[in-house]
C-alpha cells in the first residue's frame, strides 16, 4: 500500500510538471532585469542644485548635493565642485552610507578651510539626475541642477560623519539618521616586476631606467577596528574641529556591519551638530526671505520673467540603506 501511494504522488508531481507546458517553463528561466541602483549605493556624485521650490525666484537657494559613497575619487571631485562654485558659498547636503575614512578626513577639511555649512538630507532631482547616463542639461544652466531637498530618510553612516564634522554650521534633525561603527581595514600585500635597464660604470652597476612590467596580488586580509595610527588620526581631526573624541567610542560600540545610531541627544553632546536644526534652514524659500537672506542665496536677474523647466511632479523615492542599524541604546531596524 505504501508503495502504491508513492507511486501515485510521482505520478501526480508528473501531472503538475506538465500542466504549465513550454511557455510556463520559458517564464521560469526569464531573469527579472536588475533594479536599478539608487544614487546612495554608487560612487559619490556632487553637483551644484538650484531649488526647483514654487515662489522663490529669481532669489533661490543653491547647495552642493554630496549622495553615494565615498571612494578615493571623491576629494578629488570635490575640489572640481568648489572650483565651479567659485565665490558661492554653498552648504554641503549629505546622504552617504560611508566609505573610505582618509578620503572623508580630506573632505572635512577642505568643507572647514572654505567655511561651508553642512546637513544631512537627500535631493529630489527635477528632470534629470546626475546618475542618469543620459542626462544633458540645458545650457542656460550652466551644469547647475534643480531640485528640492528632503530630510527625512536622509542618513549619515560610517564614514560620513567626519564629513559633516567638516562644517561650520552642522545639522541633521530629527528625521536624518547619523550613525557609526568600527572601521574595517583591508591589507594588500602585491608582488610587483619591475624591468630594469642598467651599464656597468668602473666595475659598478648603474640603473639608466626603471619601469613596473607587472603587478599581482598575492595576499589580501581584513581587520577590524581602530589601529593606532588611524586613532591618532581622527583624535587629531575631531579636537581640530571641535567634536568631541568620545565619538571614537561610539565607534566601537558596532561591529562592521551593523550600525550604532546617533541619536540627536547624542549628537548634541559630541558637537557634531550645533543645532536641532534640519537642512531647510540652507534649502528652503525661508532662508531668502527678504532682509535676511543666507549666503547661498543666489539672484538670477533672468529667470523672473522664465518659466520652469518643463517637467512632471518630482516622485519622492524610497531612500533604504543596505545595512542593519542599531539605535543608540535600542535595536531599530532599516528605513
Amino acid at each position: 500500500m505504501g508503495l502504491l501511494v508513492r507511486v501515485l504522488m510521482v505520478l501526480c508531481l508528473a501531472a503538475a510538471g506538465f500542466a504549465g507546458g513550454p511557455a510556463e517553463a520559458a517564464k521560469k528561466k526569464q531573469k527579472e532585469p536588475p533594479k536599478p541602483k539608487e544614487a546612495w549605493q554608487m560612487p559619490m556624485t556632487m553637483t551644484i542644485v538650484r531649488s526647483f521650490a514654487a515662489g522663490c525666484e529669481p532669489l533661490c537657494p543653491e547647495w552642493i548635493a554630496a549622495e553615494g559613497e565615498i571612494t578615493t575619487a571623491t576629494p578629488a571631485r570635490f575640489r572640481k565642485i568648489l572650483k565651479l562654485a567659485g565665490k558661492k558659498k554653498l552648504p554641503v547636503i549629505l546622504n552617504s552610507p560611508g566609505g573610505r575614512m582618509d578620503a572623508a578626513v580630506e573632505i572635512g577639511r577642505m568643507i572647514r578651510k572654505a567655511k561651508l555649512d553642512v546637513a544631512v538630507g537627500w535631493t529630489n532631482y527635477a528632470g534629470c539626475k546626475p546618475t542618469d547616463k543620459d542626462c544633458k542639461l540645458p545650457k542656460d544652466q550652466k551644469g547647475i541642477y534643480r531640485g528640492i531637498v528632503y530630510t527625512g530618510r536622509g542618513f549619515c553612516n560610517s564614514a560620513c560623519p567626519v564629513v559633516l564634522a567638516g562644517g561650520v554650521q552642522r545639522l541633521s534633525g530629527p528625521w536624518a539618521y547619523v550613525g557609526v561603527h568600527q572601521v574595517r581595514t583591508t591589507y594588500v600585500q602585491e608582488r610587483i616586476t619591475y624591468q630594469e635597464k642598467y651599464r656597468i660604470v668602473k666595475g659598478k652597476k648603474k640603473v639608466i631606467s626603471r619601469k613596473e612590467v607587472g603587478r599581482k596580488t598575492v595576499k589580501t586580509s581584513q581587520k577590524d577596528g581602530l589601529d593606532k595610527s588611524l586613532r591618532k588620526k581622527l583624535l587629531a581631526y575631531y579636537k581640530e574641529m571641535g567634536i568631541s573624541t568620545d565619538i571614537i567610542d561610539d565607534m566601537l560600540k558596532a561591529e562592521f556591519k551593523t550600525i550604532y545610531r546617533l541619536d540627536l541627544n547624542r549628537q548634541e553632546a559630541l558637537k557634531l551638530v550645533t543645532s536641532r536644526g534640519t537642512s531647510d534652514l540652507f534649502t528652503s524659500n525661508r532662508a531668502c526671505l527678504s532682509g535676511n537672506e543666507a549666503a547661498n542665496c543666489i539672484l538670477d536677474p533672468q529667470a523672473a520673467g522664465k518659466a520652469p523647466p518643463k517637467t512632471g511632479p518630482i516622485p519622492i523615492p524610497r531612500q533604504k540603506p543596505n545595512v542593519s542599524l542599531r539605535e543608540h541604546g535600542s535595536r531599530a531596524t532599516p528605513l
